[in-house]
């Protein structure tokens, strides 16, 4: 069956436009399988740094290990000082503390479920602790003018222990809307006089009213209780019910409050996420880090987030939530759309041209039925033309093959001298051991002195080259064994001091100071590779020590990471290759010193940059010797550590 000549000129457009179309369909469902994995990946990552964070004091200090109380309230952290002027809108990100009638802790009426709610936000600096109270209430009664009572009207009780033991009551309650009257309460519930460190706003609003309060940290300890009190009434003006946390008369029965901690803030933001979020059992928000607010929902649409549970000894403690920006796929994927677009245009344009060409090709031929002579003339013309387009076709294969090739070899060229060294090592050992038992041989029969000195030479030759080799096998082993260990967390004093007591076994001859400054510095990592580190530059610092001086060993906590040093007497190091010497093969020693390879240091870098620490080398400032800082972080959580 022909094609008519229209619809096989339009033919290739035809073909070259299906080709972004299936382009479009394959770019959709390449975004649906970047979004699952990346997802799986953050899970992942969830489940690692939960179990990580379940052996973290400040975690556990945080999330209330010893069953807090289900009405414990947690303070968030603020970082700037809050207006106080009854809104809400300078807070931090977090979710309020709703009250209901499940919170209800006195009722003398019937209760009506307009009557009384309210939502609670804590919030704590390092000097106050501030309250924020939203709370709905279709009828406010206000303090009657020139009347002591400070409780038969619309008001906020809080009680608290402090630091110091002492049991506080307070209310709050105002004449009108305005600067709050905050009043001391006595044991037998009369006001005493104003409290005037407490501070706020009492705000008017449409459904009721608002009270933002500081209070400063001394007089709160870790005991609190807090309620609101309904009055509906104003002649009458009796208390209908009370909602809050606890009761606030007897200390005995306040509840809780916690604060969030300087540290676990700044490591949680030390996180390589947008958003970190940690929850206790009852999803309650009680240190946050990074992210968007979570009102704002058009941000939290951008955000991939994963939760896993915390547990500590075998008990739920809360919960951890992650979350990365999306932003990056979306670019990436719209990047691509775009670029489709673009090569569909050029695609179209190939398309008409291709057509014309095509129609231009059969209007030749139409012709040439026309004339014998001009048909013949076309005819060549068109084996010419596939000629020299099959000519073009074969040599861009054989080009396309060459470059195959080409990539080809230069992978297994990189890929030999890759497993160079090994191979090298394995091929030379058994000729070594040949000339080492042939030597050996030779030392069994009795030969002139002269002679004997050669084979004495031969000999030293064969153990400094086998040297070579153990330390060239062992700098190789290493790299290939970083990525089958497991990371763990350990106490790095406990391996620092169990090194020393083995140098000092291993060198009679030094002697060692050991200096150290905490018995608990918890880092992430691989022990057994820290301590091979610790090894290298103590031998370093035993064979360029001074006779009868000292190697010091120093291990310090210096904000967030742990640093080790090495310090020895000795020559000073030229600066201009302090970095050089931790490169392989890179050496200031004699060169008499055939056996050292310069490897040492060498194995000392990899093993501090697989943990994420940083190595450097220093002369002292006594100019008496060198120093070897090795600083690691102390909170790296990660499945593997690079």
């Amino acid at each position: 069956m022909k094609l008519p000549l229209r619809w096989l000129v339009l033919l290739p457009c035809g073909v070259l436009l299906f080709v972004p179309v299936l382009g479009y369909y394959w770019l959709e469902s390449w975004q649906g399988e970047l979004e699952r994995s990346r997802g799986a990946q953050l899970q992942q990552s969830a489940d690692t740094i939960a179990a990580l964070l379940a052996n973290n004091r400040d975690v556990m200090a945080r999330l209330s290990v010893a069953d807090p109380l289900p009405d414990t309230l947690h303070a968030v952290r603020v970082e700037r000082e809050l207006v106080l002027d009854g809104r809400q809108n300078d807070w931090p990100g977090h979710v309020p503390k709703s009250f209901g009638v499940d919170q209800l802790v006195e009722i003398d009426f019937p209760y009506v479920a307009n009557s009384l709610q309210f939502e609670l936000s804590v919030g704590a600096d390092a000097d106050y602790l501030y309250l924020f109270y939203a709370v709905r209430d279709d009828i406010v009664v206000y303090r009657e003018i020139n009347k002591p009572s400070v409780h038969r009207n619309d008001h906020i009780q809080i009680s608290t222990i402090t630091n110091r033991g002492n049991f506080k009551r307070y209310t709050i309650a105002n004449l009108q809307p305005g600067e709050v009257a905050a009043h001391i309460i006595s044991g037998s519930g009369r006001s005493l006089r104003r409290e005037s460190k407490i501070t706020g706003v009492w705000r008017a609003t449409g459904t009721g009213y608002n009270v933002e309060i500081r209070m400063p940290r001394d007089l709160v300890g870790n005991r609190l209780s807090t309620a609101v009190a309904d009055v509906d009434d104003p002649g009458s003006r009796d208390v209908q019910f009370v909602m809050g946390t606890r009761q606030t008369q007897d200390p005995a029965d306040l509840g809780q409050i916690t604060f969030a901690t300087d540290g676990l803030e700044i490591q949680l933001k030390q996180l390589p996420f947008a958003e970190v979020e940690l929850l206790d059992t009852g999803r309650q928000t009680v240190a946050r880090a990074g992210g968007s607010d979570p009102q704002d929902h058009a941000a939290r649409r951008l955000l991939r987030s994963a939760t896993a549970a915390i547990t500590h000894q075998g008990q739920q403690v809360g919960y951890l939530t992650i979350g990365e920006s999306r932003e990056p796929i979306i670019a990436l994927v719209e990047s691509a759309r775009q670029r489709m677009l673009f090569s569909a245009a050029l695609l179209l344009l190939l398309g008409i041209a291709l057509s014309f060409l095509i129609a231009r090709m059969l209007s030749l031929r139409l012709r040439g039925v026309r004339s014998q002579l001009e048909g013949v003339t076309n005819t060549q013309g068109r084996i010419s033309g596939p000629m020299s387009a099959s000519v073009g076709g074969d040599e861009i294969g054989v080009l396309s093959r060459a470059l195959a090739d080409l990539v080809n070899r230069i992978r297994q060229h990189n890929e030999y001298l890759e497993r160079m060294a090994s191979r090298l090592g394995h091929e030379l050992r058994t000729p070594v051991s040949v000339v080492r038992s042939s030597l050996e041989n030779l030392n069994l029969n009795e030969m002139p002195e002269d002679q004997a000195v050669y084979v004495d030479r031969a000999h030293d030759g064969i153990e400094r080259l086998t040297n070579i080799l153990n330390k060239m096998s062992e700098a190789r082993r290493l790299e290939e064994s970083l990525d089958e260990e497991e990371v763990v967390p350990f106490n790095l004093a406990e391996v620092v001091s169990g090194c020393v007591q083995g140098y000092e076994m291993a060198y009679p001859d030094q002697r060692f100071v050991l200096s150290v400054e905490n018995d608990d510095i918890v880092v992430t990592g691989i022990p057994e590779l820290l301590a091979q580190l610790l090894d290298k530059l103590v031998d370093n610092a035993v064979e360029f020590s001074g006779a009868g001086d000292p190697v010091k060993i120093r291990l310090t906590s210096e904000g967030e990471q742990a640093i080790l040093r090495v310090i020895n007497s000795g020559p000073e190091i030229p600066l201009q290759q302090s970095n050089e010497l931790f490169e392989s093969m890179v050496s200031v020693r004699q060169p008499s010193a055939e056996n050292h390879l310069g490897l040492g240091l060498y194995i000392a870098r990899v093993i501090a940059e697989f943990h994420g620490a940083t190595i450097r080398l220093a002369n002292r400032e006594d100019a008496r010797g060198a120093i070897v800082t090795v600083a690691i972080p102390m909170m790296r959580i990660s499945a593997r550590l690079r």
